[in-house]
């Protein structure tokens, strides 16, 4: 429940940090491919080339998904080449590709694509970053006429757009929205941050998403001025990657993009400044919204991108593997001292703009930010001077390597769009690309033979010259003179000697083959499988008491996922109980191993395991492994469910961050009214919302231990077993490390409408208005209908398409009419616990002197698909991307390892639900989601909530 600041940086720069995130600032055109200049082996599938206008392509066979194509358009141009006054046009740009281009009509290039099946946002996209411009298209099918289709939507965003005045008046205040919504306690810090790492560059006053007074000003003419010099064919890549004639598909993109040419003199790129490093400089910022308090040690160097090549890679890996090391050791600081300053701490290293950044992020408890900084500056300095041990090497080693052979083993299933994607980012990092055997040709020989003394040697340099930063973030107030006491903690510290680390043996597994949690008789072992188990390619054993479903299948080569779910009727929980289970329980180890005994004893092993994911009615435990590991996996569930360690260190640390967060909720907006909504809704039944600050306070591991401990043991399980496997050798081993004694029977449910359903809270109509303290002036809206629950399932699907066309509606009257919301949605949730539980919800960010108006809007839309419901029109447009999604999914081991098999020991029904999905979908009328609109979207019987921040108080 905490992050470091290197993952809500992330998670705030996701939108522009895509593909740029380990790169160096590039020339302003692409002078070569980068295989050209390297001497490392290259994959041979891709087919590049370069046209005459200078814009490169690459175009590769593959299937998976099947019979679908991606593609990716790369333009080098992105916030960085911005001026002054244009702050924010580049992305401002990449809205208007989607507003009207040569060969699609101002506003139906969206509903062009939705009817060939493209969602959008799922299927149609495109981000902006500092340097970068990258548009998404990933099509439905590998029709000759849908891939032109493609290319030419393609050929318009590079060359053709329209850019007429009365969108960009319109798209304005969608990116104005965007720009609010955008503006959270995490990227105030984040601009804090980045004033204080990059002295002298102009980074900071480059965000992508840009400045209100530039985005409030725009025109036509300046967005075309800025279009026309920096979308250059020289500065652009194109990939396509899918079910195609390699040979067909490149003839045709050389004829799509070789008429393209400037449309303007070429420009020198804009200053970017000179790092003024100091050996350390001291800051702070206070950010009283934030969930907590960071502290961050960097180092930022000028470090250009050099020439791929074996060398360069090693040096790279030396790196890596160092900083792996440096992670674990924090790790095990904070297990050693649950009470101590630090909650979680991360190294990290990655080369960008030109230079190289070095990172060493924590997040520290409330008022332990001084006592922080010592432990991090003296652990980093070890490491440093001394390197890492033999031992720790071992475990980075043994995981890198694993990775390395999973890569290959699962090559065949990579997906179009990760592909398309890589192709395009190659050009862009100058980076060759390789196929994962290549890749493992390369590396491998390099991890066995990099020795501690080269990591550390790597690594040191990078933390010993450039423009050092130690930072304090977030909540904590340190007062007028916070500089002054985080430089003396820092200085203190250095005074301090460090001695080298004292290398710790591995354990052995206590809970392998021979290892059992009771005396026991070997289970009987029946096999049950049915008609319907058989008609969807699923085998089924009755073991002891526990029910196995295995599905063999060939969508992802070496996968496998184990799900094992305890069936637990609703009832009386205490409140965050679920939640502290879920995020602690696997951290408190086993009885005989703590967690990082199970790291080191496993280091190699790609086995993951997540859980317990609780919810109304069920516990249940995922796990991925490869196939060879499969005995390995089950062998660590059957451990946690016999004797899970229940570690208090587990328990304090996550609880402090927990609660950190809970503290911060007051000015949290979209979790006020997220939690008003859901407690309101559920008649604030403990067990079926989230806990406030008080209850989490008052939870821990006792509580939990008492309720979970006897459904760890003895409530119905069922185990599904999904992927790359042979049926019988799970069988055998289920039944000798998971099928216990002590289990419960599962109760079987012939059909839907035997299943037993706990009675919800009534629903309560309510117009709930939330006055909401922070920082930014914005508000959040939520409307909801009461509907069903989920167990008509032709009815569940037609609702689901009902939320599609109200999704639609809010698109076209809110964003693209009014243009006062980024993303308003709609979504319908039904209830697979509780007795008639449902509701269709409308969810939308918007300006506070907007939001009567917007609730308004959504109200009449409502009204309006309840009296005229939808027409086909409408059913022919949302419907093509559903339908696409569907045929994807269920080619996923997630699909029938988590929504069909997982319940499918209770609800056999489920089985023939999946049989019938695509063509139900099919099948579905604009007159039957009419009825169910006309039914159920009744407005007095809407709940309502509005939460409004008026911008007043917090940190500016």
């Amino acid at each position: 429940m905490t992050r470091s600041i290197v993952c809500v940086l992330a998670s705030i720069m996701a939108f522009a940090l895509i593909t740029s995130a380990c790169t160096s600032r590039q020339p302003e055109t692409i002078a070569t491919l980068p295989h050209e200049d390297s001497p490392l082996p290259f994959d041979a599938a891709p087919t590049w080339g370069k046209m005459p206008n200078g814009m490169v392509y690459a175009v590769m066979a593959n299937n998976e998904p099947r019979d679908r194509v991606s593609l990716r358009l790369l333009v080098m141009s992105g916030s960085l080449q911005e001026s002054d006054e244009q702050r924010g046009l580049a992305h401002y740009l990449e809205h208007m590709a989607f507003t009207g281009s040569a060969h699609f009509p101002p506003g139906t290039l969206i509903e062009h694509l939705q009817r060939l099946g493209l969602g959008f946002g799922n299927d149609t996209n495109a981000h902006t970053s500092f340097d970068e411009t990258v548009y998404k298209l990933d099509l439905p099918d590998a029709k000759p006429e849908t891939i032109t289709t493609g290319l030419t939507v393609m050929a318009d965003f590079a060359g053709g757009l329209l850019i007429p005045s009365e969108l960009v008046e319109r798209e304005r205040g969608v990116i104005l929205a965007e720009m609010r919504d955008r503006d959270s306690p995490a990227l105030r810090a984040w601009k804090a941050l980045s004033l204080a790492r990059y002295p002298g560059l102009i980074i900071p006053a480059r965000l992508p998403i840009g400045v209100h007074g530039t985005v409030s000003q725009a025109t036509p003419a300046l967005l075309r001025a800025f279009y026309d010099t920096w979308y250059r064919p020289e500065r652009m890549a194109i990939s396509v990657v899918g079910a195609i004639d390699v040979a067909q598909v490149a003839t045709e993109v050389r004829a799509r993009f070789t008429p393209l040419l400037a449309r303007g003199p070429r420009q020198n790129e804009p200053e970017f400044g000179e790092l003024k490093a100091s050996a350390l400089n001291f800051s702070y910022h206070r950010e009283s919204e934030a969930d907590g308090t960071q502290v961050q040690i960097s180092r930022t160097i000028s470090d250009p991108q050099p020439l791929d090549t074996p060398a360069s890679r090693r040096v790279e890996l030396a790196c890596d593997l160092a900083e792996s090391v440096l992670s674990r050791r924090f790790q095990d600081l904070v297990a050693a001292a649950p009470d101590g300053p630090i909650i979680g701490a991360e190294v990290s290293g990655s080369r960008w703009l030109g230079l190289w950044h070095a990172d060493l992020s924590a997040q520290v408890r409330p008022g332990k930010a001084l006592t922080a900084i010592p432990i991090l500056e003296q652990e980093l300095r070890r490491f440093v001077r001394f390197g890492p041990t033999a031992t720790e090497m071992d475990a980075i080693r043994a995981d890198m390597l694993a990775q390395l052979d999973a890569a290959v083993a699962r090559a065949a299933s990579r997906a179009n769009r990760d592909l398309a994607t890589g192709l395009v980012g190659s050009v862009k990092l100058r980076r060759v690309f390789q196929s994962p055997a290549q890749a493992r040709e390369l590396l491998a020989p390099m991890i066995k033979a990099i020795s501690g003394e080269e990591a550390r040697a790597s690594f040191a340099p990078r933390w010993n010259q450039g423009h050092q930063l130690v930072m304090v973030t977030g909540t904590e107030d340190l007062g007028t003179k916070a500089t002054s006491a985080i430089s003396t903690a820092w200085n203190d510290s250095l005074a301090v000697a460090v001695k080298a680390p004292v290398s710790k043996a591995v354990g052995l597994w206590a809970y392998g083959r021979d290892w059992q949690p009771i005396e026991e008789t070997p289970p009987s072992i029946k096999e049950v499988t049915s008609d319907l188990d058989r008609s969807v390619g699923t085998q089924r054993w009755q073991i002891g008491n526990v029910v196995v479903l295995v599905k063999s299948t060939d969508f992802k080569p070496d996968e496998i996922l184990v799900r094992l779910r305890l069936d637990c009727p609703p009832g009386p929980r205490q409140a965050g109980l679920a939640e502290l289970a879920g995020a602690a329980f696997l951290a408190g180890g086993l009885g005989k191993h703590s967690v990082q005994d199970l790291r080191d004893i496993f280091a190699g092993s790609t086995v993951s395991l997540t859980g317990p994911l609780i919810d109304d009615d069920g516990v249940v435990f995922a796990a991925r492994c490869r196939p060879q590991e499969l005995e390995s996996c089950l062998q660590r569930l059957r451990a946690f469910l016999s004797d899970p360690g229940w570690r208090s260190e587990a328990e304090v640390t996550v609880k402090a961050g927990w609660l950190e967060q809970l503290a911060t909720l007051d000015t949290d907006l979209d979790q006020r009214v997220s939690r008003a909504f859901q407690d309101h809704v559920v008649g604030g039944v403990a067990e079926r919302r989230s806990a406030t600050l008080a209850e989490a306070s008052a939870v821990g591991f006792a509580q939990v231990k008492t309720w979970l401990e006897p459904l760890l043991r003895t409530a119905p399980l069922t185990v599904t077993v999904v992927g790359d496997l042979k049926p019988d050798e799970v069988r055998d081993l289920v039944a000798r490390y998971v099928a216990l004694p002590l289990r419960s029977a599962i109760i079987r449910a012939e059909s839907a409408t035997e299943v037993s359903l706990a009675k919800p809270a009534e629903w309560r109509p309510a117009k709930l208005d939330l006055d909401v303290p922070g920082t930014v002036a914005r508000a959040r809206l939520i409307i909801a209908w009461p509907t069903e629950d989920f167990y008509d399932v032709a009815r569940t699907r037609r609702l689901s398409l009902l939320s599609q066309a109200f999704t639609e509606m809010l698109r076209q009257r809110i964003r693209d009419k009014l243009g006062e919301a980024y993303s308003p949605r709609a979504l319908h949730q039904a209830s697979e616990a509780y007795r008639g539980f449902g509701c269709l919800i409308a969810e939308v960010g918007v300006a506070p002197d907007k939001a009567e108006e917007v609730r308004a809007v959504v109200l009449a839309i409502a009204c309006e698909m309840a009296e005229k419901g939808i027409d086909e029109p409408l059913l022919a447009q949302i419907r093509p991307p559903l339908l696409n999604s569907l045929a994807t999914m269920r080619r996923q081991n997630g699909y029938w390892a988590d929504r069909v098999l997982t319940q499918g020991a209770a609800q056999p029904f489920r089985l023939a639900w999946s049989t019938t999905i695509e063509d139900d979908y099919k099948a579905i009328t604009a007159a039957e989601i009419s009825d169910l609109a006309k039914r159920y979207l009744v407005n007095e019987r809407a709940v309502q909530v509005l939460g409004v921040c008026k911008g007043r108080g917090g940190d500016k």
